[in-house]
């Protein structure tokens, strides 16, 4: 049995360990953990593609097959940093927001309320215990670690459900509200002007 395991030894490592360096590479720099299924299937899979490579090479120079092996391993490393340096461009940052896989924002929250514009909302929460239509202006927000977000409202009316409305004094008079309170949120341009 163990005769057996040594003979395939090198057709384990040639079919596993390069691909097994490629995912520990990316990992390493993209700071991610995968699962170990996932690292086993990605391994053999990532493996393949990359003996594919070093037989195509391999059929123009005729190394031996340990030379081949010991190269497919430098090149899933090699593979690997270039995946990330790849990742980490503008250039694909720019593709994913093209192709609608990333905003661009760190949040949901940013993409919400333009900082330069502004943005005014509209959204239904309570207040002294009755439920009301709120409307105003976004001054400022802060995103919390749980993804939760304080928000800020200036210039703001409140309507309750009789239709009576109630609005501060002064504009300058500020709303705060945490958006777990809040539901239905419409958010609109604000308007400011942009900025350079």
């Amino acid at each position: 049995m163990f005769d057996d395991l040594f003979q395939h030894l090198n057709d384990i490592l040639q079919l596993f360990f390069p691909g097994y360096v490629f995912i520990l590479t990316v990992n390493y720099f993209t700071r991610k953990s995968n699962s170990y299924e996932f690292t086993v299937v990605g391994s053999v899979l990532i493996s393949y593609f990359i003996q594919l490579i070093c037989k195509l090479i391999n059929s123009y120079l005729n190394w031996a097959e340990v030379v081949i092996s010991i190269i497919s391993i430098v090149l899933g490393f090699l593979l690997a940093l270039a995946y990330v340096k790849i990742r980490l461009t503008s250039i694909y940052k720019k593709a994913s927001i093209f192709l609608g896989r990333e905003t661009g924002d760190k949040n949901i929250w940013e993409m919400l309320f333009d900082k330069k514009l502004g943005a005014n909302v509209r959204f239904f929460t309570k207040f002294n215990n009755m439920d009301v239509e709120v409307f105003g202006t976004v001054k400022y927000y802060d995103v919390n670690s749980n993804s939760q977000c304080d928000i800020a409202i200036y210039n703001y009316t409140i309507k309750y459900q009789d239709g009576s409305l109630y609005k501060p004094d002064s504009n300058n008079i500020l709303f705060y509200i945490n958006s777990e309170s809040i539901h239905g949120l419409e958010v609109s341009p604000g308007k400011g002007k942009k900025s350079d």
